[in-house]
């Protein structure tokens, strides 16, 4: 895992661990839905964008909320029209926990989500 505030472009696949901030969704003229969402680890925040299908962005439900603690595995990347590093090729997220200093509160048990994967 590594920490937000270390991220370069494309050092290859990272995990990242923190809470959701901000989302925002957009559907796209192809019927997929652009899902960006913020992430701070507390050291710093970056955006991951991630392409879905609308049945998969039902499927997970509330699960990315803002609040929510995840840990996201994805690709750096820098992106041309933010015109910042954000995470893309997303390869999978689960729940994460608490990572501010002053202790955690486990927002879910690690076993009541099982590992998703997201699919192109």
């Amino acid at each position: 895992m590594i920490k937000i505030a270390d991220i370069q472009e494309d050092p290859g696949e990272v995990v990242i661990e923190g809470m959701i901030l901000s989302s925002e969704e957009r559907e796209l003229k192809s019927g997929k839905i652009l899902l960006m969402f913020n992430i701070t680890d507390f050291t710093d925040t970056i955006q991951a964008k991630i392409f879905l299908e609308p049945e998969v962005l039902e499927s997970i439900g509330g699960e990315l909320k803002n609040g929510k603690f995840i840990k996201l595995k994805g690709i750096p990347i820098f992106d041309t029209f933010s015109r910042e590093i954000t995470i893309s090729s997303v390869r999978g997220i689960k729940p994460g926990k608490d990572t501010r200093e002053n202790g955690w509160i486990s927002m879910r048990a690690q076993n009541e989500w099982n590992y998703m994967h997201i699919h192109k």
